[in-house]
């Protein structure tokens, strides 16, 4: 069913947006969203939740904690996906099937990042989301993948952060750090 709806999709949706987009490309958007894109690593997480855990208040700690928890929890899940779908990338890549184009890890990461924090800092919201949703475009615009993984990698990334801050009492009481 999952499959027949993905073929589907990336026969209508997909592939004319991601048409129009790579047919729009320049060399600034090509630098610019290189750069955000890379926002959204895995190691750029890792450097940005250590930081947190080191350097700042009791506060920012509990920050670190509940990334930790929520982005390695909607990076298990859309690893799992993966595997499980490995779609073709639109560049044409799949070489490792934990590393298929559906559904997008850049995008899941940073939208469980940025509901989390969006809950703990309701001032940020609009630029923690605005800076979410740069990630997932941009992963469509470097042409990695389709409208629809990114769509995907949304909503596994707010649900993540919603779970994560429902169990935040319990998170915070385990002692990491």
């Amino acid at each position: 069913m999952i499959l027949s709806l993905l073929i589907f999709l990336e026969f209508s949706i997909d592939v004319r947006i991601q048409e129009m987009i790579q047919r729009n490309r320049t060399p600034f958007l090509d630098k610019t969203f290189t750069v955000i894109t890379h926002s959204g690593d895995r190691i750029t997480f890792f450097v940005f939740e250590t930081v947190l855990a080191t350097c700042f208040s009791d506060h920012e700690k509990e920050d670190a904690k509940l990334l930790l928890f929520g982005v390695v929890g909607s990076q298990i899940f859309t690893s799992g996906v993966k595997f499980l779908t490995k779609r073709k990338r639109p560049d044409e890549e799949l070489t490792n099937p934990w590393n298929s184009s559906f559904p997008s890890g850049h995008t899941s990461g940073a939208f469980a990042t940025a509901t989390i924090l969006s809950f703990r800092h309701r001032n940020l919201r609009i630029p923690l989301y605005t800076w979410a949703t740069l990630v997932g475009f941009s992963r469509i615009y470097l042409n990695r993948h389709w409208t629809t993984d990114v769509i995907a990698g949304a909503l596994i990334g707010i649900t993540a952060g919603f779970i994560t801050y429902n169990l935040k009492k319990r998170i915070l009481e385990f002692k990491i750090f």
